[in-house]
């Protein structure tokens, strides 16, 4: 929460090689995600990232927004024949994706 009672998401960016990761720390909600939409669309915009991983491990709270900006950066990522992965997801998030079976569309790790 920011001093202002608002949810934020802090997002950096590393890179190696075709593998880009963004890490996620905060939350990931109706108020943040299109902070991370505009992110991911600079990115996915470039045409270079053939390896896309979300870190998930420094999220708080994440809800089906959120979700849904992850299958969307999926679909964008699909059609280019690229990957997405997700890491290091909280139970609650890792829960969420197995009830909506998208542990089966993207990636998992750790």
């Amino acid at each position: 929460m920011s001093a202002a009672g608002r949810p934020t998401l802090r997002v950096s960016t590393t890179a190696s090689g075709p593998t880009t990761v963004l890490h996620l720390a905060g939350d990931l909600d109706l108020a943040t995600a299109g902070q991370l939409r505009g992110e991911l669309r600079d990115l996915l915009d470039s045409g270079t990232v053939r390896r896309l991983v979300l870190d998930l491990a420094g999220l708080e709270f994440m809800d089906v927004t959120g979700l849904n900006v992850i299958v969307d950066a999926h679909d964008v990522l699909a059609r280019d024949r690229a990957v997405l992965a997700l890491r290091s997801p909280r139970p609650m998030v890792l829960r969420m994706l197995k009830l909506l079976a998208l542990d089966e569309v993207v990636q998992v790790e750790g």
